[in-house]
Order: structure tokens, then sequence, then C-alpha cells
């Protein structure tokens, strides 16, 4: 019987470290994608290593005006709500907009930075990159 108790006791440190190790090799291909892409950054002088950015074409006319709009939205600061929107062509509803364009939480980032919009991209980048791959 104490033998039992022994070998189970043991058994359950073996998994508690089989766990650990299961959690630590996303944790580590996260962190690895994170090195490389800020690396890249630094190298080509691209935010937050450096002035450029990564910001063209429809990230430029989509991403970046609506993450100011979902912005203006939230804080009320030019009027209208997540279900209607007064600043696109006359007024329309922004719930599409939002669940095509804006609905990953990371989005939700832009109530908590004074970051100008292009910048808070690359951050969006480069945290999507990480988190996918981990």
């Amino acid at each position: 019987m104490v033998n039992e108790k022994i070998r189970s006791g043991n058994e359950g440190i073996c998994m508690n470290q089989n766990r650990i190790r299961q959690a630590g090799i996303p944790l580590l291909s996260g962190i690895i994608v994170l090195a490389l892409f800020l690396i890249f950054n630094a190298c080509c002088g691209i935010f937050p290593c450096g002035g450029n950015t990564i910001v063209w074409c429809d990230m430029e006319q989509q991403a970046v005006p609506l993450l100011l709009q979902l912005r203006q939205q939230l804080t009320g600061s030019m009027g209208g709500d997540l279900c209607y929107s007064v600043l696109d062509g006359g007024g329309m509803q922004f719930y599409g907009v939002f669940f095509f364009f804006l609905s990953n939480p990371l989005s939700f980032l832009v109530l908590l930075t004074d970051l100008p919009a292009d910048r808070l991209v690359v951050l969006l980048v480069i945290l999507k990159l990480a988190l996918s791959g981990g």
C-alpha cells in the first residue's frame, strides 16, 4: 500500500513535469517568433525599433482608419455607438464593420494607448504573430 502511494506520487510529479514541458514549447515558439520579428524590425528600421512602419495599402486605407473609428465609437467622442456610425457615408451600421475587421480582442488595445494608429497596427501585428506562433 505504501509503495502504491509512493508510485502514484511519483506519477503525479511526472505528469506535472510533462505539463510544464508541454506549456513551455508553445511559449518558447511564440517568443522565438517575437524575437525574429523584432530583429527584422531592427534591421529595417521599423517601429518599435525605428521610425518606419509596415502600414501600406489596405492597412493604411482600412485598418488604421477603422481602429481610429473604433476608438471614437467606444469613447463616444464622435457620437454614435457600435451599432451605428455617423462617420461613414452619411451614416451606416457599424456592427458589420466591427465583426468583419475589428472583433479581435486585441483591437480593444486602442482604448489603452494614445499611440498613433499606424504604430498601434504594427504592435497589433507583432502581438498577433507572437500569439499565433505559440
